[in-house]
């Protein structure tokens, strides 16, 4: 009786984990492309008030969640790119080495936004 407890308990929980580590990754993917768009309609994908304001967008949103990380590597003057890495928390531990337990991490790429000029 308590061995079908305990499985039933680990089953549980191992069910709660991986439906959160599914939330938690879709949310990183809209925080990432939020960041991007935020970035790309300042006009300068180097701009720093406007990357500063996506990671302080990213930390805002995902303020629950452990390592959270923006990084800007690979943008450049006409596509901005932005990496967010998050580290989910665990209902059933690290060790049982689950792929969909590890860090999470979403890279957005999206063009910088800029007005065209009419042709005279």
């Amino acid at each position: 009786m308590t061995l079908g407890v305990l499985v039933f308990l680990i089953m549980l929980f191992t069910a709660v984990q991986t439906m959160y580590a599914m939330y938690l990754g879709s949310s990183v993917e809209g925080v990432s492309y939020d960041a991007a768009r935020i970035v790309a309609q300042s006009g300068s994908s180097s701009d720093p008030s406007a990357r500063a304001r996506a990671t302080a967008h990213v930390q805002q949103l995902l303020a629950n969640t452990d390592g959270v990380q923006v990084s800007f590597e690979g943008s450049t003057d006409d596509v901005v790119q932005v990496t967010v890495t998050a580290n989910p928390p665990t209902l059933v531990g690290p060790s049982l080495g689950l792929p969909w337990l590890d860090d999470l991490s979403e890279t957005t790429r999206v063009r910088v936004e800029r007005p065209i000029e009419p042709q005279r």
